[in-house]
């Protein structure tokens, strides 16, 4: 196996049975993707199954989306709306609003379709979900729509010659921007009927070990407090998110220097007093995210390292953060912005 990269199947057809996912593990399979939103009954996954499998090591669940797989080319206004119903079914289902979901399109595309229709569907989702999407879609368009910023990567068919150059793309070939590669179809295996190829252990999807991708980022937020935040926007109707600034204050809390988290701690504390009472819909809820931002940085400002000169660790910092977000999720709840 190539470094970085886990063997990863699709239920595209039928599902494995809880009675066979021994099987599916013991043979090397260590994420199990399924589809909720949208598409026929048959194929969405269940709760049962997401915390079966999840209850092995190392494994993990990407969000998949798809009702006719044609819709991004056929009706690309669609793009937020889908983005919204695919969400709310897989938040229903615990999916953290912090990993991807992966919508396909399941045609060949030209490259003047990729910047024009797909670019406008893919826009319309990333701007009404939680983080961007990852396309299930051949290499070339996937590379478009992650150049102009309206994905985070892409999901390679295994058709492969929709793609130029046709290649079938595996672990030892992608391209920096293709996360997942789908490389068999139909397969007959597990009790299921299924195709199967990998995924990069840094792709974001739903990790057993509540990671987001094998950044060791913290999950801070239970999704309450992400949602909460998502959900206001600038004064003015402009439609900023505050994502970003949340985003960075994860990685930075999982990886950076004391400097950079309290950098990332500014930065979204700046964006929350910019936002007028009349833009939030709930202000009681916003006086508890302003307050949780302060506790933030007063818990690591409180550490014994901290300061000029200090030998504050990162674990210090992360088990500060997580602290006070375990103290605080609960009492934040907010539904996302819906339009």
């Amino acid at each position: 196996m190539t470094a970085g990269w886990v063997a990863a199947l699709d239920e595209s057809f039928k599902r494995v049975p809880i009675s066979r996912m021994d099987e599916a593990y013991a043979a090397g399979m260590r994420v199990l993707a399924g589809y909720a939103g949208g598409g026929s009954a048959g194929k969405q996954l269940t709760r049962a199954e997401i915390d079966a499998w999840l209850s092995r090591p190392g494994t993990g669940i990407p969000a998949l989306f798809e009702i006719f797989g044609t819709e991004p080319i056929d009706n690309p206004s669609s793009g937020a709306a889908h983005a919204r119903a695919a969400r709310a079914a897989w938040r229903a289902l615990g999916y953290p609003d912090h990993a991807a979901i992966y919508v396909a399109v399941d045609e060949n595309v030209t490259i003047a379709e990729a910047r024009a229709q797909l670019t406008e569907y893919f826009r319309a989702w990333a701007g009404a979900d939680t983080c961007p999407p990852v396309a299930y879609v051949e290499a070339d368009a996937g590379a478009i729509l992650v150049a102009e910023g309206v994905t985070q990567g892409t999901f390679t068919p295994a058709a492969y010659a929709w793609n130029q150059p046709p290649v079938l793309y595996a672990p030892n070939n992608a391209p920096s921007h293709v996360l997942w590669t789908q490389e068999h179809n139909g397969q007959a295996l597990y009790g299921g009927d299924l195709d199967i190829g990998h995924i990069r252990t840094t792709a974001p999807i739903w990790w057993a070990d509540g990671r987001l991708g094998d950044t060791g980022v913290v999950d801070m937020d239970e999704a309450s407090i992400a949602a909460a935040v998502w959900a206001y926007k600038q004064p003015g109707g402009t439609g900023e998110s505050l994502g970003g600034e949340l985003t960075d204050l994860r990685i930075a809390a999982s990886g950076g220097s004391p400097t950079a988290i309290l950098t990332a701690i500014a930065a979204l504390s700046a964006k929350l007093d910019g936002i007028t009472a009349s833009a939030a819909a709930d202000t009681t809820a916003l006086g508890q995210i302003e307050a949780t931002v302060g506790q933030i940085a007063s818990a690591i400002a409180d550490l014994p390292g901290a300061g000029p000169g200090g030998t504050l660790t990162i674990p210090e910092i992360v088990t500060a953060v997580t602290g006070v977000l375990e103290r605080t999720s609960a009492t934040v709840s907010v539904a996302p912005a819906t339009g």
